[in-house]
């Protein structure tokens, strides 16, 4: 089971513990007024839900809305960030790609946009279902040629992340997709630098950005694409 999973189950836990303890407090209170019992047993479990209810928004809200508190409750499964992917067929590197993960709820989004070797934007796809058991990621996704030609695309794949004292840095994996037949592996890195993460947010700069950061990674490299 993932740490987000744990942490929404402790989540409910303590909502639930908590309005129980103000229940049975508001319980005693109100005793002091001689009230029906069937009064007091409906007033406790109103508090139990609005409590639970209440507690719940806060917790959630804090937790979506603050990646610093993700980071430090998820520890070394904290994954969300950008990552730069080098994609290979067999033994030929075909493309390279940016891919955002960021949190939703009790699970994550995943996002990202191919170019080939020359710069050129091929697509993008979004994972539409997962399944998170850190250091793994397992998933079903749809891409879209970026000409819009063409039917979506399906497949399925594998992440793997690769673990240290520390959120992962990165992530190495598979996707198949099932209108090609075709089976690509790739391997990610996970971008830290502001400077870079400001490139890649600007249309004017990302791709040069990109490329600048997989150089080095690359066995060919188009002398196009420099």
């Amino acid at each position: 089971m993932s740490n987000i999973r744990r942490l929404s189950q402790l989540r409910s836990a303590v909502n639930i513990a908590i309005g129980v303890g103000l229940a049975q407090e508001f319980t005693d209170w109100i005793l002091k007024y001689n009230l029906p019992s069937g009064f007091l047993h409906i007033s406790a479990v109103i508090v139990v839900v609005i409590t639970f209810q209440l507690l719940q928004f806060i917790f959630n809200t804090i937790f979506e809305m603050s990646k610093d508190v993700r980071k430090i409750l998820l520890g070394r499964e904290f994954v969300e960030g950008t990552w730069l992917d080098l994609l290979s067929h067999g033994d030929t590197q075909i493309a390279y790609g940016v891919t955002r993960i960021v949190s939703s709820e009790s699970s994550l989004r995943i996002t990202g946009l191919d170019y080939d070797l020359n710069a050129e934007h091929t697509g993008y796809y979004s994972v539409d279902m997962l399944m998170f058991e850190f250091p793994k990621i397992k998933y079903k996704y749809t891409y879209q040629k970026s000409d819009n030609q063409g039917l979506a695309q399906e497949g399925f794949g594998e992440i793997q992340f690769t673990e240290r004292n520390g959120p992962p840095l990165k992530y190495t994996g598979f996707s198949f997709n099932l209108m090609e037949g075709r089976r690509v592996t790739f391997a990610s890195w996970k971008v830290e630098s502001k400077e870079v993460l400001a490139l890649l947010d600007n249309p004017d700069s990302d791709k040069k950005a990109i490329l600048d950061f997989l150089k080095p990674k690359l066995k060919h490299f188009p002398e196009q694409a420099a």
